[in-house]
């Protein structure tokens, strides 16, 4: 859904999609950070904006005032017509900044949560962010590639060539070997990825921006895949070219 109704992110987006991608909680932090710092930097310019837009409120009032003296009727309503304006834009000013508050105090709870997970929360942010990296990448790539062995049987080149660059592809390629034996022998194989920090933030803030179970207002939820039924894409590709007449 891309309706923001005057923020950046709503709270579901900030919990599931942006810090839910994170596969460290150093990770979701340095997102999150950056985050923060964007809105604090928003509503710190909102202030300054607030001031020109009294001046130019005094300005346009000074100008109607000069009209009406001098009995120029054109200058006034274009003078009000910019003030009407003025006034519609403080109003869609106030949503701004209300709703970048809410936003800011949404994403410092998170920061909150996140922080005792941190495996280098002792160093600096800028050192910090710099050591999450390797294990951030390591679970991104082992995440991707396992994705798309469930998906089309094999992984991304691509992706192969970040893991033989990683200082752990071994172990890399051992877990995501050891995946493909398992799907294949299960088609109903899952992937489970998500770590403690983010388990623990949904448990925290789920109830919060989930509507009830028991809602009568719930629309009637999609249906579920079957993953047994799951046909990957190359399997299709084979098929259709067995199905393809000879000559």
């Amino acid at each position: 859904m891309n309706a923001k109704n005057n923020r950046l992110n709503h709270n579901f987006q900030l919990l599931y999609l942006i810090v839910g991608k994170c596969h460290t909680a150093d990770s979701a932090y340095a997102v999150l950070k950056d985050l923060q710092q964007d809105r604090e930097l928003a509503l710190d310019r909102a202030k300054s904006s607030e001031l020109r837009t009294k001046a130019k409120q005094l300005s346009i009032q000074k100008r109607i005032k000069d009209a009406e003296n001098q009995d120029d009727e054109i200058e006034l309503l274009e003078a009000k017509a910019d003030l009407m304006d003025m006034e519609s834009d403080i109003e869609l000013s106030k949503k701004n900044i209300a709703s970048a508050q809410d936003e800011l105090d949404f994403i410092n709870k998170l920061l909150e949560k996140v922080q005792p997970h941190r495996k280098y929360k002792e160093l600096s942010d800028r050192d910090a962010f710099e050591a999450c990296q390797s294990d951030e990448w390591k679970y991104e790539l082992i995440e991707r590639a396992t994705s798309n062995i469930l998906l089309t049987g094999s992984f991304n080149p691509e992706d192969y060539k970040n893991i033989l660059r990683h200082p752990e592809s071994d172990s890399m390629l051992n877990q995501i070997n050891d995946f493909k034996r398992s799907a294949s022998s299960n088609p109903n194989l899952m992937l489970d990825t998500k770590p403690v920090f983010q388990v623990e933030l949904e448990k925290e803030f789920d109830h919060l921006l989930l509507p009830s179970k028991d809602s009568s207002t719930l629309e009637k939820p999609l249906p579920l895949i079957d993953a047994s039924k799951v046909v990957s894409i190359n399997s299709k590709k084979k098929e259709n070219q067995s199905n393809e007449p000879t000559n």
